[in-house]
């Protein structure tokens, strides 16, 4: 596994809250509790968590707060899932998201999550903005070779892990007066994953056209033969080529393997009915069995 988000220049992703009264310690409390945001340093009101034995919610409290608590923030830490070095998803309270990314053309100095107090309290207006996708499930794809401009990438196991940490916040915050998407800091073939209460990560790829086929025997030739009949269709669709394809195989024959099959057992149920020779390594297989759905991407089941 490795990561296939992107760090980018501007803003993916962003929310606009609107807060009644003085609550803006309140918001970087609720950072620190969720894990969505944790202040590391604030050079403007001499706050560095390295020498404190305080949180920085606990650094303001008992002091007026005002926008400077936020927009003189120098870093802020998000608890992130990202693949290490090993090809191991890890869990670690992150600063800058460029330097998990060495050799990607997506790699930017930027923070997981960015906050900015754009007006005072007593109405107090908040900006919340990512410049990564790594919080999506689905992830550009415009650095991987031979991918279309508008092609996505499966970040769904890394965004599970942190992006509650999000939504959770985002929900905590909305208590505290309302918060809605801000469709200027949000890449609009990205929006269709985010709702003016956070991620959603229930979403499918839209720009992938699943070719389903049938398949019944137990024994492998008729499951190669599926997989060889929905290979010829997809090929047979030019006019859809922006899109991935994808294979899906289905059974309804509860004596075949795959019905009682574990994920790692019908990887290798495929692996030996040398399906991944006939996809040729470039498209996602999903096989379907009763109310059983196995997914398997293409280097999964590669011979």
């Amino acid at each position: 596994m490795r990561n296939r988000w992107n760090v980018e220049k501007d803003s993916v992703i962003g929310w606009l809250a609107t807060l009644d009264g003085d609550v803006l310690g309140d918001v970087v409390r609720l950072g620190e509790e969720t894990g969505a945001y944790r202040v590391v340093t604030a050079p403007a009101l001499g706050f560095d968590r390295s020498v404190e034995s305080r949180s920085y919610s606990e650094y303001l409290s008992g002091r007026p707060v005002d926008p400077a608590a936020l927009s003189g923030v120098g870093s802020a830490a998000s608890r992130i899932a990202y693949v290490n070095p090993s090809g191991l998803v890890v869990e670690d309270d992150v600063v800058e998201l460029g330097a998990l990314l060495p050799e990607s053309p997506g790699r930017r100095p930027r923070a997981p999550l960015e906050l900015m107090a754009l007006r005072p309290p007593p109405t107090a207006r908040l900006s919340i903005t990512s410049c990564s996708d790594i919080w999506l499930p689905w992830c550009s794809a415009w650095h991987e070779d031979g991918a279309h401009r508008d092609d996505l990438a499966d970040n769904r196991e890394l965004a599970g892990r942190h992006a509650p940490r999000l939504n959770a916040f985002l929900t905590r915050i909305a208590e505290l007066g309302d918060v809605e998407l801000d469709p200027e800091s949000t890449t609009p073939r990205l929006g269709f994953q985010v709702t003016g209460r956070g991620v959603r990560l229930d979403v499918e790829n839209p720009r992938e056209r699943t070719v389903w086929e049938r398949f019944g025997d137990p024994g492998w030739p008729d499951l190669l033969e599926a997989a060889r009949r929905a290979v010829r269709r997809a090929e047979q669709h030019p006019e859809s080529a922006p899109y991935r394809s994808a294979v899906g195989l289905i059974t309804d024959a509860i004596d075949h393997p795959l019905f009682r099959a574990d994920h790692d057992v019908a990887r290798e149920i495929l692996r030996a009915a040398a399906v991944g020779s006939v996809l040729d390594g470039s498209m996602r297989v999903k096989v379907l069995a009763g109310e059983v759905q196995h997914v398997f991407e293409p280097e999964e089941i590669a011979p």
